[in-house]
């Protein structure tokens, strides 16, 4: 009887299953770090009071803008935090304001294609919670306030 010689494919499998989740792990992180990076989206102070205006907002209006979508369940819930932690924001629902679709173009250029996205000032804020959105516009205010 002759025997088949078999491959030693038991020690090949959790070497390729190691090297593919390397990859995996390289990619996903590298995407991560591109989206937690804050991108400058207005260039100027003119350029925010203009998006905060056509948002619906008052030159006093605090410019925390939150890029949304009403079917986005995650835009909801953000919503919600905010409105709990008492929190002003402008709604840029990109389905239907044309300023809001001008803000997304914005996003896409520099890579970002989900939503929600949360704006304070001219930066955005890449999966920021409540408190941090908090933190950012204190900070963005008293910037403005002391040059």
């Amino acid at each position: 009887m002759v025997r088949k010689q078999r491959l030693a494919l038991p020690f090949f499998k959790p070497i390729l299953l190691l090297v593919a989740s390397l990859v995996v792990v390289l990619l996903f992180g590298l995407k991560l770090k591109r989206h937690q990076t804050p991108h400058v989206i207005f260039s100027s102070q003119e350029e925010i009071r203009h998006a905060v205006t056509s948002l619906g907002g008052s030159s006093t209006t605090p410019p925390v803008i939150v890029v949304r979508a009403e079917w986005c369940p995650a835009c909801k819930s953000l919503e919600a935090a905010l409105t709990q932690e008492k929190i002003p924001f402008l709604k840029a629902d990109v389905d239907e304001d044309p300023t809001a679709q001008a803000i997304q173009r914005k996003l896409w250029d520099n890579g970002i294609d989900t939503i929600p996205q949360v704006i304070v000032g001219d930066k955005r804020l890449p999966l920021a919670s409540a408190p941090e959105i908090r933190s950012s516009l204190e900070s963005y205010l008293s910037t403005k306030t002391n040059p």
